[in-house]
């Protein structure tokens, strides 16, 4: 049976660029343009819902039902007694694979 995970993108799964480029497609299909913009949200800081609709413009609804996609694929964490969610370094390398962030 084939390997249906999506590998991390930071990195430390390794694979050819073909493989890696399949990946990172897989996971924009997967959060769609909200779930992309709600990480763009988090690079500016760790954040609650409302904060991330505000500065994403994602309806709160939306927002909510992400989040849970997000932690799954370890793009965003917890923090502040999980009141609030930050970028996790999965969630960078990801903006910046599809060309979201400057390379620092």
């Amino acid at each position: 049976m084939a390997d249906t995970r999506i590998a991390r993108v930071d990195g430390t799964h390794r694979a050819d660029g073909s493989a890696m480029l399949e990946r990172i497609e897989s996971i924009k299909m997967i959060l769609g343009d909200m779930g992309i913009k709600i990480l763009k949200a988090l690079h500016v800081g760790p954040m609650d819902v409302k904060s991330i609709n505000f500065l994403s413009g994602v309806p709160i609804a939306c927002v909510r039902g992400r989040i849970p996609v997000l932690k799954s694929l370890n793009l965003i964490k917890d923090v502040g007694n999980g009141n609030a969610y930050a970028l996790d370094k999965d969630g960078e390398a990801f903006l910046r694979a599809i060309g979201s962030l400057a390379v620092d």
